[in-house]
């Protein structure tokens, strides 16, 4: 039978426990290292992505300065320290919110096209992994873009973003359930923003971050919301230690604990932070950070290692670096 791991996290040190006394052992910061792996084969930015199935999928994005957005989809396997390239995506895409479940990837909403004329949209796609093929679900209520999608159970959350006009700070919780197909208003988020991180944690919708309106200099939160599916309520715990946002990509959840990497950081500045939020005492702790400063970067957990790739160094430039990240425990 697998044991749960549950990582207990206090004065920058992550316990392993749960596990086989023989195995058990603290990992300090001093224990975590960041060692470079194969790139990304099209260096981008601000892309969609998370791991299905000990892969990480990176989706769309910005591949230069002037904001060029691709569609295409790649695939890294940490075993084999290789990429492949999947069938791509509906559209060239950026700022969608993306979720995962029993290896089928949720899209929804979103900017088509590039900078200089894109369009936000309310387009909802599922994607089987191990098919390689796109599937249209219902649409949202609203175009939204650059917002975040959580799932608890066969409940999709789509949280915050910025509204049809691609400029105004959306306060709306949509929800979408597998079992009835429609998509169901929900209590709003309390501080409407964008550029915002999300992630289930133990059965909740972690919130964290964003930006208001378009305000990368000045306009980057610090504050972390949690929403209680079965109350249908929000409470806010502690902020994050320095308000950031583009950081949809690499906010995720692994062994009850929510981690942010990277984002930007008052004054528009790509940041290397790796923080690690506790639920249980509702503090953050830092792991060492990235080996350069990434914006919009693509990250999740795979097995005990953290994988990062693309991002931006400067804000607008693309790269296509991977960094994995061990031991976890």
């Amino acid at each position: 039978m697998r044991r749960a791991i549950l990582w207990l996290l206090a004065s920058g040190s992550l316990i392993a426990c749960g596990m086989p006394s023989s195995q058990t052992r603290a990992v300090t910061s001093n224990d975590f290292t960041w060692t470079q792996a194969a790139d990304c084969p099209l260096p981008r930015f601000e892309a969609m992505g998370l791991a299905v199935q000990g892969k990480l999928l990176v989706m769309g994005g910005f591949i230069s300065s002037s904001l060029d957005v691709t569609p295409r989809f790649d695939v890294f396997d940490p075993e084999t320290n290789t990429w492949t390239q999947r069938q791509d995506l509906p559209g060239p895409e950026t700022h969608v919110g993306a979720a995962v479940k029993d290896g089928t990837v949720y899209m929804v909403g979103g900017f088509r096209g590039p900078a200089s004329s894109w369009v936000t949209s309310s387009e909802f796609w599922s994607y089987d992994f191990a098919n390689d093929v796109w599937t249209a679900l219902p649409s949202l209520p609203a175009r939204r873009t650059a917002l975040s999608l959580t799932n608890v159970g066969n409940t999709f959350y789509a949280i915050g973003g910025l509204a049809a006009d691609g400029d105004s700070d959306a306060a709306d919780n949509t929800y979408w359930s597998i079992d009835d197909q429609q998509w169901t208003t929900s209590t709003d988020l309390p501080n409407p923003r964008n550029h915002l991180g999300g992630a289930m944690v133990l059965g909740q919708v972690y919130i964290v971050g964003g930006r208001h309106s378009w305000d990368e200099t000045a306009g980057n939160q610090s504050e972390l919301d949690v929403f209680d599916p079965t109350s249908s309520s929000w409470t806010q715990l502690t902020d994050i230690p320095l308000g950031r946002s583009e950081i949809a990509g690499s906010t995720f959840s692994a062994g009850g604990r929510l981690f942010v990497i990277g984002g930007s950081v008052n004054p528009a500045s790509p940041s290397s932070d790796v923080w690690v939020y506790d639920p249980s005492a509702d503090q953050w702790s830092a792991l060492p950070p990235l080996p350069s400063p990434r914006k919009g970067a693509v990250a999740d957990v795979i097995g005990n290692k953290i994988i990062v790739t693309t991002g931006s160094p400067t804000g607008i430039d693309p790269a296509g670096t991977t960094w994995i990240g061990c031991c976890l425990y």
